[in-house]
């Protein structure tokens, strides 16, 4: 039998936004990270960087990885939209990685016990220097990586892995 979607219409300040909703399957929890109903985290997460300093003209190589840590399936949402990675610096946003307009969708994945997303994405490093930090729009607050970029290297750099 095929699962029923349903479309809206969902006003959102000056704008209507296309919704489709649907079941995603029965007794599958869906995560609202960070915790979930009874307080305890469904999903592990990490991001990571394949260095801690840079120089201007090198790669950033960052990558987050979301795993279903419980005994059941988990459902987590993703789209366009929420699954992005951003870079920042004194607050201020420097980079998206999905910059413009993205598609505004998001779709339910379930995660089986122990099965991971993984995203990765890159990023070149501009002229600036100082500290900046790595979020990802599926857990903003739950993990973060921070690197430099310097003028001038000082030594080896090891990755950096925030969980």
């Amino acid at each position: 039998m095929r699962e029923q979607l349903t479309l809206s219409i969902d006003r959102l300040e000056t704008r209507d936004l296309l919704a489709v909703t649907g079941p995603v399957s029965p007794g599958v929890p869906i995560e609202n990270f960070p915790p979930s109903e009874n307080g305890t985290t469904q999903l592990q997460v990490s991001l990571t960087t394949n260095q801690t300093t840079y120089t201007p003209g090198q790669a950033v190589q960052m990558k987050f990885t979301e795993t279903n840590s419980t005994g059941h399936d988990v459902a987590v949402n993703m789209g366009p939209s929420i699954d992005y990675f951003v870079i920042t610096s004194g607050g201020r946003t420097i980079w998206r990685s999905n910059p413009g307009t993205a598609a505004q969708f998001i779709v339910h994945r379930v995660l089986q016990p122990g099965q991971s997303i993984v995203l990765t994405a890159e990023w070149t490093v501009p002229s600036a220097t100082g500290t900046f930090k790595i979020h990802n729009q599926m857990a903003p607050q739950a993990a973060v990586a921070t690197f430099k970029v310097v003028a001038h290297p000082t030594g080896p750099t090891k990755p950096t892995q925030v969980a």
